[in-house]
């Protein structure tokens, strides 16, 4: 600790000194009336590292000998002290020490030492002789330790005091980022303060900046480090001759002024900073400026004046002004102006030494083996003694006198001083340890208009917003679209009814429309930004990505969730088994998507959930002209920790789902019931989000700077994909509607069967109330009959004079390429029929041709797309209907006008099985070829049951013969039949077939 260093001649000092300690002895002192008490002072008489005026201190021990000997108390007593240089040098002070011990005049106390590392070694030396010491000038944190040093006690307030009332300045003013910058000399005193100072901005929650050591060589190094880390105020545990060296740094680096607060500890003397100093490269100009606003926060407790205003008396019966003036007279033989403040600590030292014994000779006396033995092996003496010092109380120069139970003294009012602009000390505080309390007197502080320095530079954040009118044109937007949404949603209900309606699942339609009303809703969520709570923006944020990712799946779930229907029904069985797939089921398949995207969610906010992130933009920056505010551009995003790891999760799984519509579109393309299909416009709808997305995504995470741009753009995307799948799937249904209010697509067609026993069921397209299973039937058997169709098309291969293998690849069915998918190496029976019919056409055509007019009757029979009725067997005429390729049906009355004309005449065969080989049919007779009724091929082989679900009857040709109609009946028996001409095995003739995947049955006639 560094007091005073402005001395010389140190050896004429001392002698001084103690000539002035034998002159001061004017009491008439009679040999053998007293009996001298020895106490060992340690003092820092020759130069040392701290700069410590020892002489100064000498002197005012010298002073306190003095009025304790003049005074009433240690009567029969002269209290001596042996003085020892500790030059405060722990090695030094420990052979003084030693030759102490030696000394043939015993000392009871120890005086001493200034400097803390001396100190502490003294006093375990002192605890391992029995004796103890008080010490006048060591603020050491460590000095406190009990156990370590049991018979210390100290006069000085610690550190601690100072600490407490800096951390309490920095508390008042609310700064809370702090710099420390120290010095460790003297021992590890300004590192424990240090971490004592930091402990406790640690309970305030202030941040600490920096914490630096410095060594007064690289003083520039530790300016650019608070530069660097923006410090304004500055914690400072160093002494007066490192303090003129920072400062003058400080001035160079331009850390000074009003904007910096040096708060600093130290028993510095009046004006430190204008002593000079050969290393110090700055005017007292400069240093006056340097210093200026900057604290000091010093323990400095004087004797006050009583409740009248007078001065009170210490114990030793002078005035705080009496003291002075004496202690001055001393000074003056030392040639010593500026004495350092703290020697009334060691006026009050001496004064506790003599209270301590005072009280303790008589208990010493009393006991004649302690006073007969004593020595320094004897603990008996020294226990009396500390305890005696633990319990004294009174009042001394620097205030009351007494101490805790580890021996330091009870802290006094600090004193906060700060330098004007004069480089003057104005005292503006003092701040009280025991009760916690800090008070301000005069203005508080002396900084320019009284405002108070920021404790960094400001950062005031000024976020882009999206622009108001750009927010309220999208949510308009948005509102539209939830409006159409809403119009849709209440015409499929009001049409539900309606078998247009009906059949296209109007409950999974009303499905779509809630999921894109939550897509539009989330627009409103992304608009919101710095103009609402931190707390509400949270809460938008979590709720516009899963209100955006439940909508998609919802919407597209529903979607993709019809068009899997009629994959099953008309796609997945090969056989043509009639399935109903019911609503329930879909709903089961949607409720499955959307639980996985549920847990999804749930995930996400539970573990990571996404909240308010501010991003600085980065270049945009506006600072003050004294750059305590910076404005910085910012804006806000929604993210949260992994959120890429759960944006691509997400994205994975809506994928999927994309693909797994896209592709029950593509396999539902040719399936031709647009009623019930909708896998076009389904293809649109994920062809727009598929591309949109792919483009907007990755723009909105590179336009994220341009909180308005990447607004724009995604509010894009989402109003254009949701009304795009909204348009393309309703608006085809209400032009449907408006055309046909009735909204039937099977319109005009009647289907009546009647089975073997007579049951009857019909179904109507003018009744809307028919059952979901009856109206999925009756869609399939449209489809069938539409199926049918094409294939009698394709059976015109006799129309085609040279066919070749392109035609016949080109009359491959679904049903032929499915099978060859199936089993590659295999054909089905109906491609070994064409191949079979590819043969006998070219045998055919090198025939002679001849007949030409019999034959191109026999082409027409066999590809005519009229005339095809439908018969149940075992049932009559009148359940008989033609189906005309036109989807129309007409009765047997129109059937039996057109074959009147149209039957051809055919001559008589002996065996009628010709008939199928001859390419000319003669007009002598009239032969009436009966019933023929045929079965479609599986894949599989030909199933010979008559079934209604794998059968279709097409063909039936009613001749006359002289001149009547035959009588007809489809029913096969296995018995003989009889055409007319000749009885032939019917089993035999089932064998034959026609070429084109049909089998031919014989049907008993009656001629």
């Amino acid at each position: 600790m560094e007091f005073f260093s402005a001395y010389k001649g140190s050896f004429f000092r001392t002698a001084l000194t103690v000539l002035i300690a034998t002159l001061l002895k004017h009491h008439k002192e009679v040999e053998g009336t007293k009996i001298p008490i020895h106490i060992g002072g340690f003092f820092p008489l020759s130069p040392n590292k701290a700069s410590v005026p020892g002489n100064a201190l000498l002197a005012a021990a010298q002073l306190a000998l003095k009025h304790v000997n003049e005074s009433d108390i240690l009567v029969g007593y002269e209290l001596k002290m042996i003085i020892k240089d500790s030059k405060c040098d722990p090695a030094y002070s420990a052979n003084m020490f030693m030759d102490l011990m030696m000394d043939k005049r015993p000392v009871v106390m120890v005086l001493g030492a200034a400097c803390s590392d001396v100190t502490e070694l003294l006093a375990e030396l002192s605890a391992y002789r029995n004796l103890a010491q008080i010490s006048y000038a060591s603020r050491s944190l460590a000095l406190s330790n009990r156990k370590k040093f049991p018979t210390l006690f100290r006069t000085l307030p610690s550190e601690s005091a100072r600490n407490l009332a800096r951390v309490a300045w920095i508390k008042h003013f609310g700064w809370k980022n702090i710099a420390l910058l120290y010095e460790n000399t003297g021992g590890d005193v300004a590192s424990q303060s240090n971490h004592q100072v930091i402990d406790e901005l640690k309970k305030l929650n202030c941040s600490i900046v920096l914490s630096e050591q410095t060594n007064g060589k690289q003083l520039d190094i530790n300016m650019r480090m608070l530069m660097r880390n923006d410090a304004r105020i500055i914690v400072g545990t160093f002494y007066e001759r490192r303090a003129r060296l920072i400062f003058c740094q400080a001035y160079k680096s331009g850390l000074y002024g009003p904007r910096y607060v040096w708060l600093l500890i130290g028993t510095y003397s009046h004006r430190w900073w204008a002593v000079p100093d050969k290393n110090l490269k700055c005017t007292q100009e400069e240093m006056k400026k340097a210093i200026a606003y900057s604290f000091i926060f010093n323990n400095q407790i004087y004797l006050g004046d009583d409740e009248q205003g007078n001065a009170r008396r210490a114990i030793s019966g002078v005035t705080r002004a009496e003291y002075h003036k004496q202690y001055t007279t001393y000074l003056k033989f030392l040639n010593i102006t500026k004495p350092p403040n703290i020697t009334a600590y060691t006026y009050d030292a001496v004064w506790v030494i003599a209270s301590a014994l005072n009280q303790s000779l008589p208990l010493i006396n009393a006991n004649k083996e302690i006073s007969g033995n004593a020595s320094y092996q004897d603990q008996r003496m020294t226990k009396i003694l500390v305890s005696t010092i633990q319990k004294i109380n009174f009042e001394g120069i620097t205030g009351e006198v007494a101490f805790f139970e580890d021996g330091d003294r009870y802290d006094g009012v600090v004193e906060i001083l700060q330098h004007d602009p004069d480089g003057q000390a104005v005292a503006v505080g003092f701040y009280y340890p025991k009760q916690r309390k800090l008070k301000l007197v005069g203005k508080g502080n002396v900084w320019p208009g009284g405002k108070r320095p920021v404790d960094r530079t400001v950062v005031m954040q000024e976020f882009v917003k999206i622009p108001l009118w750009l927010y309220a044109f999208v949510c308009m937007l948005s509102s539209l679209g939830i409006v159409l949404g809403l119009v849709f949603l209440a015409f499929n209900v009001k049409f539900r009814h309606k078998r247009y309606i009906k059949l296209s699942s109007p409950n999974l339609n009303n499905v779509i429309i809630i999921g894109c009303i939550m897509v539009y809703s989330t627009i409103f969520l992304y608009g919101l930004d710095g103009r609402v709570s931190e707390r509400a923006y949270s809460f938008a944020c979590r709720a516009r990505f899963s209100l955006l990712s439940l909508g998609f799946t919802v919407g597209f779930g529903a979607m993709f969730s019809k068009t899997w229907r009629v994959h099953q029904i008309f796609i997945s069985n090969v056989k043509r088994v009639k399935k109903v797939v019911r609503d329930k089921e879909l709903f089961s398949l949607l409720a499955v998507i959307v639980c996985i995207d549920v847990f999804l969610l749930i995930l996400w906010m539970v573990l990571h959930p996404p909240s308010r992130q501010v991003i600085v933009i980065n270049g945009v920056r506006r600072i003050s002209r004294n750059r305590d505010y910076e404005i910085v551009l910012c804006r806000e995003e929604c993210r949260g920790p992994h959120s890429l790891p759960w944006l691509v999760t997400f994205y994975a799984f809506h994928s999927l789902l994309l693909v797994f519509g896209l592709f029950l579109a593509f396999e539902t393309r040719k399936v031709s019931v647009p009623v019930l299909n909708d896998s076009k416009f389904i293809g649109i709808s994920v062809y727009n989000v598929v591309l949109l997305c792919a483009i907007g995504v990755p723009l909105s995470h590179v336009s994220s700077s341009e909180p308005a741009a990447g607004f724009t753009l995604i509010c894009a995307v989402i109003l254009f994909c949701t009304t795009v799948t909204l348009s393309v799937l309703f608006i085809p249904k209400v032009i449907q509607m408006w055309k046909d209010p009735n909204g039937n697509p099977l319109q005009g067609t009647m289907l009546s069967t009647r089975g073997h026993h007579g049951r009857e069921a019909s179904t109507s397209a003018t009744c809307d109330n028919f059952t979901e299973r009856h109206a999925r039937l009756e869609a399939e058997i449209l489809v069938l009959k539409q199926e049918n169709h094409k294939l009698k098309s394709k059976l015109s291969v006799f129309n085609d004079d040279e066919p070749t293998n392109d035609t016949m690849v080109e009359r491959l069915s679904p049903v032929d390429i499915h099978f060859n998918k199936k089993y590659p190496n295999r054909l089905s029976h109906r491609q070994k029929s064409l191949r079979y019919v590819f043969a006998k056409k070219q045998d055919q055509n090198n025939s002679t041709k001849t007949n030409r007019n019999n034959e191109n009757r026999h082409r027409n029979f066999a590809t005519s797309p009229h005339n095809v009725p439908i018969r149940k067997q075992g049932g009559t005429r009148d359940s008989e209907l033609t189906y005309r390729g036109d989807n129309m049906f007409e009765g047997q009355n129109s059937l039996r006008e057109r074959s009147q004309t149209n039957c051809s005449v055919l001559k008589e065969h002996e065996d009628p099985s010709e008939l199928k080989r001859s390419n000319s049919l003669p007009s002598s007779s009239i032969h009436s070829i009966n019933h023929v009724r045929v079965h479609l091929q599986s894949p599989e082989g030909l199933e010979e049951k008559d079934s209604s679900d794998s059968a279709l009857e097409l063909h039936q040709k009613t001749c006359l013969k002289n001149g009547k109609l035959n009588s007809v009946s489809n029913g096969r028996d296995g018995k003989k039949c009889t055409p007319c001409a000749k009885k032939i095995d019917c089993q035999e003739h089932d064998k034959k077939t026609n070429g084109y995947g049909l089998r031919v049955y014989c049907v008993k006639t009656t001629c």
